[in-house]
């Protein structure tokens, strides 16, 4: 598959996603969540585990059709949020103008390998809902570098994975960890969305597609780089600066082999 599907070219991201990610199943076969509800959670998730300051400067990166920043700028942080994608930007920027967020949100379009801010411009940074991992290792590694530059010194990094790396390599996420099939349903439209997913061993990724069934089907692929956790997802961020990175599983008090969610907390 082409390796720069994430591109906006390739229109995985846009309105493709924005219908297919309106599942009222949610991902997790244990957690039966609309977005609006995956959001509140998430943001509740953040908050704890950031220990978030009032007036506190947050980088959403990338923040996609900008559900985070909004729900964080809401509750008075300061909020930038960045995507590649054109169609995800406007959607977010349509939001500031109906939201009550006291002009601490913006969104700019950029790449996350090559972020146009100073070094030291923020509090924290979040990366959520699996959006590491899209590029190859040299410009993942990118990113990490990049998220250290940027924050302040003792700033806090999440990274929050809607999957466990040791799982997709031990097997065990594949054998249902998630609903394989979902209802969307966006303005009345009823649309089926199938998920198939193998775990590519020798490359170490996690290639998927999305298949929208409704009348004509329509079918985006997507691929995700999958790191041993010990050996390779912790040692990243520590190589690069960190001083503390801390797996977590938001479901239990210990993370685990079980665990099917990860949150990475790293502190500069």
């Amino acid at each position: 598959m082409d390796s720069q599907w994430w591109h906006p070219n390739h229109m995985f991201f846009g309105d493709f996603y924005e219908f297919a990610d309106q599942s009222v199943e949610g991902y997790d076969v244990t957690k039966r969540m609309n977005r609006e509800q995956r959001t509140e959670r998430e943001i509740e998730l953040i908050s704890k585990y950031l220990s978030l300051n009032p007036q506190s400067k947050i980088l959403d990166c990338p923040c996609g059709n900008g559900r985070h920043s909004l729900g964080l700028a809401r509750k008075g942080s300061k909020v930038v949020g960045v995507d590649i994608n054109e169609i995800m930007i406007s959607i977010a920027r349509k939001q500031i103008q109906s939201a009550n967020t006291n002009g601490n949100l913006s969104f700019y379009k950029m790449d996350m390998r090559d972020l146009k801010f100073e070094k030291n411009s923020f509090d924290y940074i979040i990366n959520m809902f699996l959006s590491f991992g899209f590029f190859n290792d040299e410009d993942n590694e990118k990113v990490v570098k990049e998220f250290f530059r940027l924050l302040k010194p003792g700033g806090k990094l999440l990274v929050h994975l809607d999957l466990n790396y040791d799982r997709v390599i031990s097997g065990k996420y594949l054998i249902g960890d998630q609903h394989i099939t979902r209802e969307c349903r966006v303005d009345g439209e009823y649309k089926i969305l199938e998920i198939n997913e193998r775990y590519d061993e020798k490359n170490k990724r996690l290639i998927g597609e999305w298949i929208l069934i409704n009348g004509e089907n329509a079918t985006k692929n997507y691929s995700l780089r999958v790191y041993d956790n010990e050996k390779e997802f912790i040692p990243l961020f520590k190589k690069n600066g960190f001083s503390s990175v801390i797996l977590n599983d938001p479901e239990n008090k210990r993370y685990s082999i079980d665990s099917k969610e990860t949150i990475l907390v790293a502190i500069k």
